[in-house]
């Protein structure tokens, strides 16, 4: 079934649904939605949205989710206090997999006592993998917190934006017990006395304000691209982290990139530049054969445009592994950047100054 063209004036829609809108939103179909009034409310009542995707936000929350019988029920909570009846539950639940109409469910905002019924229901009906999770939060809500985190356990692309009234152990949960395939982006700055010992896995992590990332967070992480921003890193972790790749550990990266901030050691300067090619076996990039790389920054969007960043190794250095793998170190003003050459950039994204035109990292 082809879902309905769903048309509306963005402006209409409060400012929380607008910033999903424009970012999940094409001209056949609705991606992903969050409102909090009842005027968009009835608007995605009415239609047909396929989706796996769902959003967490600040004041009245909304899950909305489909199922593979292509029947969406939704379930919002409002402030209206009152318990949800187990048998009203199951009859509506039968209905879904049954595949009959649509549902529109108003519960209570009081989680705990809803919380057995509604999220044994939630976890049994929507097991199967979750597309895009959005977690922002600036109280904790412990109580939703763990709704969401018990719905899914299947993620393809998570992000998680926390305050430090962020309940600790539920975000731990959700950083142990929900895999995740594709990316994960955490930023905003962390609780109290949050920590995390388990390895970081994920095809694209990026951490920002992450001021409890330790020694252990990076040297285990388990990425393709791993991204940090002002997260008080030690330079000698990253010599670290790079002895670590010549040794084979690493087998998938393909690009480290540290950006520092004014109060953090800076590699360019003397000491920090001793510290970070401290025995490493460094090959000065070739003049006649600058490694040029145009870099996605994934994380900036600009009228719905992904902003791209250019950069030239000729005044960095190359690391070649035993097994013929090659790496380059580059160090800006305030970011260091470390790209493993190899058949995974694409073609457009890479230029080089050779006149034969050898690719980077494949000479000998």
């Amino acid at each position: 079934m082809t879902p309905k063209r769903f048309q509306f004036k963005i402006e209409e829609l409060p400012d929380m649904a607008q910033s999903l809108v424009l970012r999940n939103f094409n001209e056949r179909d609705l991606m992903c939605f969050s409102v909090c009034d009842a005027k968009s409310v009835d608007l995605v009542k009415n239609a047909e949205i396929r989706t796996k995707k769902f959003h967490v936000g600040l004041g009245q929350i909304e899950f909305l989710f489909s199922t593979r019988l292509n029947a969406s029920l939704v379930w919002r909570f409002n402030e209206v206090k009152q318990e949800p009846k187990e048998k009203t539950i199951k009859e509506i639940i039968k209905n879904v997999r049954e595949n009959k109409e649509q549902h529109w469910i108003t519960d209570c905002a009081d989680m705990d006592v809803a919380m057995s019924t509604v999220v044994g229901y939630l976890f049994e009906l929507f097991r199967s993998k979750v597309t895009y999770y959005h977690f922002d939060l600036s109280d904790d809500k412990s109580c939703v917190e763990k709704l969401a985190l018990l719905a899914i356990d299947h993620v393809e692309n998570m992000e998680i934006s926390v305050s430090r009234l962020f309940c600790e152990q539920n975000l731990r949960e959700i950083l142990e017990n929900v895999h995740i395939d594709e990316r994960l982006k955490l930023y905003s700055r962390s609780p109290r006395n949050f920590s995390f010992y388990e390895p970081l896995r994920a095809k694209y992590l990026e951490l920002s304000h992450a001021n409890w990332l330790t020694n252990n967070n990076l040297l285990t992480a388990d990425a393709e691209k791993i991204t940090v921003f002002q997260c008080n890193l030690q330079i000698s972790t990253v010599n670290e982290f790079m002895h670590r790749w010549l040794a084979g550990k690493y087998p998938r990266l393909q690009t480290f990139e540290w950006e520092f901030n004014k109060n953090e050691q800076n590699p360019r300067d003397g000491i920090g530049r001793m510290t970070l090619m401290n025995k490493l076996n460094l090959h000065c990039v070739d003049p006649d054969r600058h490694h040029k790389y145009i870099m996605p920054l994934f994380y900036v969007y600009t009228n719905l445009r992904v902003v791209t960043h250019h950069l030239d190794f000729k005044n960095g250095y190359d690391l070649h592994r035993d097994d013929g793998a090659i790496a380059s170190i580059y160090v800006g003003n305030s970011e260091l950047l470390f790209v493993v050459w190899g058949d995974w950039i694409p073609e457009i994204l890479l230029r080089n100054t050779t006149a034969g035109g050898e690719e980077p990292g494949t000479s000998d």
